[in-house]
């Protein structure tokens, strides 16, 4: 997380121009300044280092909310001498084929294809906002059997669990589902039993997708078909993308300008200097080199410093031209 962090925070163009001009004053000599590198590798390393403070503060908290979704106790039915016994579990303790009892404004711990509940027909409600943003409740139904059966009873919970013992000690059932995938409003899957002829087709409606609310029903049961990152839910999560502000577009419009104007100029300079050169028009520049002897003149233009005083002199030393 650190890694991506440092990285991403290179995306602002300013960083990316401050560090090669600092790094090319500290390390080489290829362009001396009196002006000390850590003007610029200073300030540089401050802000990385409030910026890297903050994506970890943020971090850790993205950590804390997981560790108590994760750690969310869920009631799991249990096959327990020849009966359903209720156990609590954490979340993340379940796995796919998991019997999962849900009550009244439970959060639905994974992706569950409902199998009875305390309303008719084995109806439930869910709430999605979480997930779409829809606030209007939405009805999900048990897998209808023929002759307009439903898979196990509903109404009263013990007699769910009751038809649910019964079937999954004699009769057994099996759930074909499709792949994981992103579609949170599609599901597609069969229902096998060998007391029904034909599988059952499984469609959306039977589907409880793991971060929708049970609403208005009193308890609801289901079987988990897809969990941890396996559920629709995770599929869809991102990673949290890099933020830039309009001013710092802004100046990364300006630094683009900048570097475009400097490798304009670099180009064209070096161009012409190139040019100057292979064609002999420095031996014509007299203000470089002296026409009478073809070299360069020192750093004083050929004066000298006399070091010959007398007692009239008003300064310790005369300059002959």
């Amino acid at each position: 997380m650190v890694s991506f962090s440092f990285l991403s925070f290179f995306a602002f163009l300013s960083s990316l121009f401050s560090l090669p001009l600092a790094a090319v004053g500290f390390y080489g000599n290829a362009f001396p300044t009196a002006v000390s590198p850590w003007t610029t590798l200073g300030p540089l390393a401050f802000v990385i280092s409030i910026s890297l403070l903050n994506e970890a503060i943020t971090d850790i908290k993205r950590h804390r909310s997981d560790r108590t979704t994760n750690n969310k106790q869920v009631t799991s039915l249990e096959l327990n001498d020849l009966s359903l016994s209720e156990v609590s579990k954490p979340s993340k303790s379940l796995t796919v084929g998991d019997l999962v009892l849900l009550k009244n404004r439970d959060v639905i711990p994974a992706d569950i294809v409902l199998l009875a509940s305390s309303n008719d027909l084995g109806s439930a409600y869910v709430e999605t906002s979480a997930i779409d943003g829809e606030t209007n409740l939405k009805l999900r139904r048990s897998p209808s059997l023929p002759g307009g059966r439903t898979f196990c009873a509903h109404g009263d919970e013990d007699d769910s669990k009751l038809d649910l013992l019964r079937r999954v000690t004699t009769h057994r059932f099996v759930l074909d589902v499709e792949q994981p995938n992103e579609s949170v409003a599609t599901f597609t899957g069969t229902l096998s039993a060998p007391d029904v002829p034909d599988a059952v087709p499984l469609s959306a409606d039977n589907f409880l997708v793991r971060g929708s609310v049970l609403r208005n029903t009193r308890y609801a049961i289901g079987v988990a078909v897809y969990t941890g990152v396996d559920t629709k839910l995770a599929k869809n999560s991102r990673r949290a993308p890099s933020k830039l502000s309009q001013l710092d577009r802004l100046v990364n419009r300006a630094i683009w300008m900048i570097l475009l104007a400097l490798s304009l100029v670099c180009t064209i300079s070096a161009s012409v200097a190139t040019a100057y050169n292979t064609q002999g028009w420095v031996n014509s520049a007299t203000y470089i080199y002296p026409e009478t002897t073809g070299k360069p003149f020192s750093g004083c233009f050929g004066c000298t410093l006399s070091s010959t005083t007398t007692s009239n002199d008003p300064f310790p030393g005369t300059v002959n031209w």
